[in-house]
């Protein structure tokens, strides 16, 4: 008699780990325009120090319920890179529209959209990184080298910033910001959502008592 074939699950291929090194490095080199250089675009606006202490802390506010936004409604949709990938294009159409905003009031609408558009981009491509990784057993040896790219983005921008905004002023800052955001959304959508775990695990048998996985080498009693 014939041995019946056996059933073999089919493995996803290994991501490309050189896109979440790319991800990391096109989003910490946009912090690293933001971060340092976006208080002296206020001062060259025109606006005093309260009112620079005020747009910088509508950055944090938006931050705080940001992520909790971005989270749930990735919880919602099941996917982090589609979420990813608007925001990125969000922040992109928002920063090119910054120039033709000169009124206190609107630059404050426009930083508070920015800050909670760009508040997904970090926590949701650490989940990402991180459970692709630990779906192919790669975080250990892996994750560390693929953050470093952010380091070196940020530290690049920084030097970069300061070259370019000595050289043509503050009033490129809305540009190079913006190219920066197009590098990144060029590396997002690169990017893939982590492989679900077999459909094996989720036909493991249950415990009647408390509904969690059997053992293997156990069964439920019989009914």
């Amino acid at each position: 008699m014939a041995a019946a074939p056996e059933t073999v699950n089919a493995v996803p291929a290994r991501p490309e780990y050189g896109r979440f090194g790319l991800f990391y490095l096109g989003y910490y080199g946009y912090v690293g325009v933001i971060s340092p250089f976006v208080s002296l675009f206020f001062a060259a606006r025109g606006f005093n120090s309260v009112q620079i202490g005020v747009l910088m802390a509508s950055f944090q506010f938006s931050r705080i319920l940001g992520p909790y936004l971005w989270g749930w409604l990735s919880d919602m949709m099941h996917t982090r890179v589609r979420i990813l990938r608007l925001t990125a294009v969000g922040a992109l159409a928002a920063f090119l529209a910054l120039p033709a905003v000169h009124s206190y009031g609107g630059l404050m609408a426009m930083m508070v959209a920015i800050s909670l558009i760009t508040s997904a981009m970090s926590p949701l491509g650490d989940a990402l990184t991180i459970s692709t990784l630990r779906r192919y057993g790669a975080f250990d040896h892996r994750y560390g080298r693929i953050r470093m790219f952010g380091s070196v983005g940020f530290i690049a921008a920084v030097l970069a910033g300061g070259a370019l905004f000595q050289q043509f002023g503050m009033q490129a800052f809305p540009w190079v910001a913006s190219v920066m955001l197009a590098i990144l959304m060029a590396m997002v959508f690169g990017m893939r959502d982590a492989p679900k775990k077999d459909r094996a695990c989720a036909r493991r048998p249950r415990c009647r008592c408390c509904g969690g996985p059997m053992w293997r080498g156990f069964s439920p009693p019989p009914s």
